[in-house]
């Protein structure tokens, strides 16, 4: 357990816990949303370079 985190019983913490556990959170920490989203950013430009590529040549 985590100092700060207020144990509400036998169930999985939700986002507000997390977020009163870490107020000092800076904005640019990799949670999942994030990793996905840039996978899904990365993926698109790739994809967008290659057909590109592939048009010139």
């Amino acid at each position: 357990m985590r100092a700060g985190l207020v144990w509400h019983g036998p169930r999985y913490p939700t986002p507000i816990d997390y977020a009163e556990d870490r107020p000092r959170q800076s904005p640019s920490a990799m949670t999942p949303l994030t990793i996905s989203i840039l996978l899904l950013v990365c993926a698109f430009v790739i994809t967008v370079a290659y057909v590109a590529v592939d048009e010139h040549s």
